[in-house]
């Protein structure tokens, strides 16, 4: 495995921290893990109040339309199908409109396969879609959102089974570090999803052989070199978002190269090392060349 990786694998031990599953490669390892279903189908019966069999859930693979990590637009984190049923896991690591509206073309998009479902078998299915949201929005830990009338405020019979729920992850994080509260089991089971330090996820799944498993499972991705060239892939995906980037790609177009733009890709250049990304990710996202770039060290 190449230096950078060592080198940032060590870094994670150093912290005595491991990549949080906000991340979407790593959420997408835990919650798609044969061997984590019971914690799976207890968290999502927390939410929605369904009591679910783990041998029922069959993982929807929604990575036929993505080419690449970067091509997450019209790729849904995780569908699970029971019994013709589904459910939408979207982790959601900061809020943004284009993330926003990212969730509701995927709930949309498959409200309408359930709906179609339901017509052609005659059968009523429902469709629910779960964002953890690793932001704070509101007191309430999780948000429920239905079809509603806005005069009667009654449920639209037509669509009640289309529902979204909002799982205020940042409310677990504040309870258990800014109020040192006591959390419940359900709430460590979020928090093991959001926290990173080792001691802290030891100490909320202690004596529980589901969460301590989960616990396990996060701890061992970060000695895995794949995951750690995910991640970097990820993060270089957000840099390459940024408004600078998207304001030297502009000035490219408009006149070529030139001194104002080859500024900006320094900066870019620079932020990206500082942040310990790989030369080939700064190289991607910048368009300077890995000589450049190893001057700027």
């Amino acid at each position: 495995m190449g230096k950078e990786i060592i080198k940032k694998i060590k870094e994670l031990k150093e912290k005595g921290e491991i990549i949080p599953a906000t991340y979407d490669s790593v959420f997408k390892c835990i919650i798609q893990d044969e061997d984590l279903k019971d914690f799976v189908a207890y968290i999502i019966s927390n939410i929605d109040g369904r009591i679910i069999d783990i041998d029922d859930m069959i993982f929807v693979n929604t990575e036929s339309t993505k080419n690449t990590i970067f091509d997450k637009v019209n790729v849904s984190d995780i569908i699970i199908e029971i019994d013709s049923n589904k459910i939408n896991l979207e982790m959601n690591k900061k809020d943004s409109k284009k993330l926003r509206n990212r969730n509701k073309a995927h709930f949309y998009d498959e409200a309408l396969k359930t709906i179609n479902v339901t017509y052609r078998i005659g059968e009523e299915k429902y469709f629910e879609q779960i964002n953890f949201d690793n932001i704070f929005i509101k007191d309430e830990l999780i948000s429920i959102y239905k079809r509603v009338n806005i005069k009667s405020l009654e449920e639209d019979e037509d669509e009640k089974n289309l529902i979204k729920y909002r799982v205020n992850m940042a409310n677990v994080y504040k309870k258990y570090y800014t109020d040192g509260k006591e959390l419940t089991r359900f709430e460590k089971g979020v928090g093991i999803l959001s926290f990173k330090k080792i001691k802290d996820l030891r100490k909320l799944a202690k004596g529980d052989n589901m969460l301590m498993k989960v616990v396990k499972k996060l701890e061992d991705l970060c000695e895995n070199p794949d995951m750690i060239k995910l991640i970097d892939d990820e993060k270089a995906m957000e840099f390459g978002h940024k408004q600078d980037i998207k304001e030297a790609e502009k000035k490219a177009h408009k006149s070529g190269f030139d001194e104002g733009e080859a500024s900006e890709k320094v900066k870019t250049a620079k932020r990206m090392l500082k942040d310990n990304f790989d030369i080939e990710a700064v190289e991607k996202y910048t368009g300077l060349s890995k000589k450049e770039i190893k001057e700027l060290k």
